[in-house]
């Protein structure tokens, strides 16, 4: 069964209108920017948020308490199915797909792949997160063990940033774990691929989650650094943390014609900063 969430029309005939996500709904904001596919097309029209705006947000969602951990898991897994079968913002699960690929130039087999993706995102984002938790660690301190006395897995802060890149929907199932841990998150989107951050937040909301638990934040780069400058943490910060520790990444391929194999590839790569392995060119 399709289920229809939040299907409005824009001040232009026939574009998709994409709003604001913040504390108190959907907001139009009278300062729109319409959002062109790969061939000049003009297909949507989204609302900008404005620097007033962002604060009010984040200090809104730094004022309320996490959601207890259960109805958090509950909620995640009932937006995958709002996410895959319902209508948003007009669109059916493909004509989001269909669109998505065409302002991101993605193939849509790909770009349906990577939304497939953030459904699977959404159902195992605890599972994600849970390896981390220390063994005797209460994940929620509402746990009745914590009145005995035991360690609580708590936050770095309340309030988590995410500036998404429009090249792929992938990139939307990682943030998914900030909210898991009982962060509250504010996503400023890509203005070359707003939809699947918007779809995603509103089946978030309908699911189970508040709205402050989850902002949608559209703004130009002048004024996008507001929204990491006043977040307590960030997708970026883990970026930077995995580039300055270091990670290594094993793979491996074999390549054949008819059953028969021929090529076998096997890869190890370390990721990391340059300034952490190449000597310093000061001065040259």
């Amino acid at each position: 069964m399709t289920t229809t969430f939040q299907q409005s029309t824009s001040g232009t005939a026939d574009l998709v209108a994409i709003d604001a996500l913040v504390p108190a709904g959907a907001y139009r904001s009278p300062a729109r920017e319409v959002i062109r596919d790969t061939a000049g097309a003009a297909v949507a029209e989204l609302s900008m948020v404005q620097p007033a705006s962002i604060s009010r947000t984040i200090d809104a969602q730094r004022n309320v308490r996490p959601l207890p951990v259960a109805q958090r898991r509950a909620a995640l897994h009932k937006a995958a199915e709002i996410f895959a079968n319902s209508v948003i913002a007009g669109l059916d699960f493909e004509q989001y797909v269909a669109l998505a690929s065409r302002t991101s130039g993605l193939p849509i087999g790909v770009t349906r792949a990577g939304a497939h993706d953030v459904v699977a995102a959404l159902i195992t984002a605890f599972d994600a997160v849970w390896p981390a938790k220390p063994a005797g660690a209460a994940f929620d301190w509402r746990e009745e063990r914590t009145r005995t006395g035991c360690a609580v897995w708590a936050r770095r802060g309340q309030v988590f940033a995410v500036h998404a890149p429009g090249n792929t929907p992938r990139i939307h199932g990682l943030w998914l774990q900030a909210l898991a841990l009982g962060y509250r998150v504010a996503i400023r989107p890509s203005r070359r691929e707003p939809f699947t951050a918007h779809r995603l937040i509103v089946a978030l909301r309908h699911a189970g989650f508040r709205p402050e638990d989850a902002v949608y934040l559209p703004t130009d780069h002048a004024r996008a650094d507001e929204i990491i400058d006043r977040a307590d943490a960030s997708l970026l910060e883990i970026v930077d943390h995995v580039l300055n520790k270091g990670v290594m990444l094993q793979g491996e391929v074999m390549l054949g014609v008819a059953g028969v194999d021929l090529i076998y590839l096997r890869l190890n790569a370390l990721l990391c900063a340059a300034d952490r392995l190449l000597p310093s060119r000061t001065g040259k």
